[in-house]
């Protein structure tokens, strides 16, 4: 699920988390996305929105297994259609062997 962090929140949870380590988050809202919101990474319906009274602990990493990569796969066919559009961020990659 994605995250949204206010601006005005930015520096303080700059210090808080950091890249590559695992934490507990409390006092959160879940906030449902708009026709507004642009470029969202996932295709659910909701996001983390933090707020002013949002805590982390951080939690030993080993305990836990969260994948650090994560896709949603389309039909080919409607890949037409992410193009066109400015809701979700959408990439196209092949494999090759």
């Amino acid at each position: 699920m994605q995250a949204f962090v206010p601006t005005f929140l930015m520096e303080k949870l700059l210090k808080i988390f950091f890249v590559g380590r695992m934490y507990t988050i409390t006092n959160f809202q879940v906030k449902e996305y708009t026709e507004l919101d642009k470029w969202k990474c996932v295709t659910t319906g909701k996001q983390l929105m933090f707020t002013n009274q949002t805590r982390a602990k951080e939690i030993d990493e080993r305990k836990y297994f969260i994948p650090q990569n994560c896709f949603e796969f389309c039909d080919l066919g409607d890949v037409k259609n992410f193009v066109k559009q400015s809701t979700y961020l959408a990439g196209m990659w092949t494999y090759h062997k």
